[in-house]
């Protein structure tokens, strides 16, 4: 079968989707023929090479547009290109997590299934999915969780339950068994780690972490990610804190190497989000946020076999059994401090939550949730 895997991400890059795409394109691409259509970033270190960045074994075919120009202008050769593509080549099945993209290949009367990791947010993005579902060629919607797919449903009481499937992320265990930690390499005075690997925004729970490092003087906590900009503003935040380091971003294997280094590894996360005010980054809530996807770093860490702390949503819910792979916990930073002196404190029980997260894991590799899906909407 050939499929077409479509997408707005940036390639290569230190994304969390980008990583997810690569990986989901390697898992089909084990039984099937795969091309992948994505942004080329301005950063290209050649085909070979960006498989070998991402862990990637499997050498499936890269459609990355090279174009300098920027904008508006960039966008319409994206699009360009790919009706290029559809009027000369025929593909079984068109996947993917952009819209506008699924919307044209349905167009051309070939398969589309769409994959959301979101509600839409605008006007525009409601009116591509209204295209994409309602569309003679879609074949089914797949959910990066049970949270997700249930607002889905409500938002369209027309859509078969029978095409709207929850698929969880996955994970490459081959490279996570591939790589050392580097622990002795870990700035701080403190013997005990703790950490965060992600994006800084405030979504993420940054502001608890830098609040729990404040009450935990006895571990350092380290942050692996994040833009220039957000790490500044953060690092504004806790200005007298020495045991609070940000490590910017990095590549896919040195974030792994940054996971297995850490005592325990930290998920919050926090209805907050950016604004901007005379030009600077602030923080706002957003008391009506809900975390409907299924964040890849809860399996990323579940691989890097840490004991992890995460907040207790429903979509950790989905995934971990509380006290038995995973502690899950409201988001107070004296609770959260505790959590982590327990962890501190008995070894044994933190052992035994990183192990059977470990062996949980194995349920959520990238080849079961790819064989998950086509089954599903190609059998």
């Amino acid at each position: 079968m050939k499929i077409l895997y479509l997408t707005h991400s940036q390639i290569p890059s230190t994304s969390a989707n980008s990583i997810q795409v690569m990986n989901m394109c390697q898992a089909f691409h084990a039984s099937h023929s795969v091309s992948l259509f994505a942004r080329r970033t301005e950063y290209y270190p050649g085909h070979q090479n960006i498989f070998s960045y991402y862990g990637i074994s499997e050498k499936f075919e890269l459609l990355l547009p090279q174009n300098k120009s920027c904008g508006s202008i960039s966008s319409l050769y994206s699009y360009w290109f790919l009706l290029h593509l559809l009027k000369r080549r025929k593909f079984d099945i068109c996947f993917g997590r952009h819209l506008k993209y699924l919307a044209i290949a349905g167009f051309f009367g070939m398969p589309i299934i769409y994959e959301a990791h979101e509600m839409p947010k605008k006007i525009k993005e409601m009116f591509w999915l209204k295209r994409v579902l309602s569309s003679d060629s879609f074949k089914g919607l797949v959910c990066i969780s049970g949270v997700l797919r249930e607002k889905y449903l409500r938002l369209f009481p027309g859509l078969s339950e029978n095409k709207v499937l929850v698929a969880h992320d996955g994970i490459n265990l081959e490279f996570y068994d591939s790589i050392a930690s580097l622990k002795d390499q870990l700035p701080g005075q403190n013997t005990y780690n703790v950490g965060y690997v992600g994006g800084l925004k405030p979504e993420k729970g940054i502001q608890l972490i830098i609040e729990t490092a404040g009450i935990l003087k006895n571990a350092d906590f380290h942050l692996v990610g994040g833009s220039p900009a957000e790490i500044d503003y953060w690092e504004q935040q806790c200005p007298n804190m020495f045991n609070i380091f940000f490590h910017g971003p990095v590549t896919p294997e040195k974030a792994v190497q940054y996971q297995k280094s850490f005592d325990v590894l930290l998920a919050p996360y926090q209805k907050k989000s950016w604004t901007s005010r005379d030009g600077k980054l602030m923080v706002e809530d957003s008391p009506e946020r809900v975390i409907g996807n299924s964040p890849l770093k809860f399996f990323e860490y579940m691989s890097a076999e840490k004991p992890i702390l995460a907040s207790d949503i429903p979509v950790a819910r989905e995934v971990f059994t509380q006290g038995v792979d995973a502690l899950l916990s409201d988001n107070s930073p004296e609770q959260w401090a505790e959590w982590i002196q327990v962890l501190m404190q008995d070894r044994n029980f933190a052992a035994s939550l990183a192990q059977n997260a470990r062996q949980k894991v194995h349920g959520f590799t990238w080849k079961k949730r790819s064989q998950k899906i086509l089954s599903r909407f190609m059998s």
